[in-house]
């Protein structure tokens, strides 16, 4: 089992990086696809870099929660993406959307800041037992090693 989660995790990384890529080369293009208001476009623009920076954790922490569903984690997925929101939204909360006034560019960044949040605590919240093998993680077989031939 534990060949094949390394197997899934290189994998999403390469494709997490090859998905920021793409979005980083069509940075322009992609948004005009689907609007002509340039006040929508320049706000799509200040938030391309969070959306770029996040696919290679995103694509990693949706792989590690296949890897926490197929353990049988549910009961450790539901705390730890309730505790990984918390400082998220204290970020949200806390940022401009506080304050009278902030440019709306402003706050779209902190709710991507946020949400870019969520994704690294995650990802390193299932990743950490994972690698600790701990509980839920601790069902799972280690690589099989093939015997040495005499």
């Amino acid at each position: 089992a534990r060949a094949v989660v390394q197997r899934c995790v290189g994998m999403a990384g390469l494709l997490g990086c090859l998905l920021a890529a793409l979005l980083a080369l069509g940075r322009d293009a992609i948004p005009a696809a689907f609007t002509a208001d340039a006040a929508v476009l320049a706000l799509l623009g200040s938030t391309i870099p969070f959306v770029v920076a996040t696919q290679p954790v995103n694509a990693l922490a949706f792989v590690w929660d296949g890897v926490l569903f197929g353990a049988g984690g549910f009961r450790y997925a539901s705390k730890q993406m309730a505790l990984c929101a918390v400082p998220a939204v204290i970020i949200m909360k806390l940022g401009p959307h506080a304050q009278e006034g902030a440019a709306a560019a402003i706050k779209l960044q902190y709710v991507w800041l946020g949400l870019s949040l969520v994704m690294c605590l995650r990802a390193l919240s299932i990743w950490a037992p994972y690698k600790l093998r701990l509980p839920p993680f601790n069902v799972l077989q280690p690589a099989m090693v093939p015997a040495k031939q005499q």
